[in-house]
């Protein structure tokens, strides 16, 4: 009974992970940085086109996520004096908030799949136990236990 317990308790907890996650979801300030910098790389109205930005370099070592170059405050907006991209400072630090939840969610996430895995339990166990989140997070915003 013990390992079934310890299930429900993961499925709660990842339940409570991926309500988060939802919750989180309207608002991209990580995405408006990088339509910032696809304009400072391709041009104008290329905000559509895909870059891949290096969020550690960027909130870490304030690398330019552009030219990874220093990228400094100035009054109410970041900029890059080698490549000259502005970001407006409450985007920045939005986005630097969002990383933040990102990587704590994830490393939450990881310390659950490694209790899955010092479970033992099989493959279909912890796609039933990723089910079972989900469908609870819909239900109830992951808010309340599993029955």
């Amino acid at each position: 009974m013990e390992r079934e317990e310890e299930k429900a308790t993961l499925v709660n907890e990842l339940a409570a992970l991926l309500a988060e996650e939802a919750l989180a979801g309207g608002e991209n300030p990580k995405r408006e940085i990088e339509k910032l910098v696809s304009e400072s790389v391709y041009g104008p109205g290329a905000a559509s086109k895909r870059v891949n930005v290096r969020w550690g370099g960027l909130f870490a070592r304030g690398e330019c996520p552009s030219c990874s170059n220093k990228i400094e405050r100035r009054g109410e907006e970041y900029v890059c004096e080698s490549c000259g991209i502005k970001i407006p400072a409450d985007v920045f630090d939005r986005a630097r908030e969002q990383h933040v939840r990102e990587a704590d969610r994830r490393e939450r996430e990881l310390h659950i799949q490694e209790r899955m895995k010092a479970l033992g339990l099989t493959e279909d166990e912890v796609r039933d136990v990723y089910d079972r989140a989900m469908d609870l997070s819909d239900a109830t915003g992951g808010t309340k236990g599993e029955a």
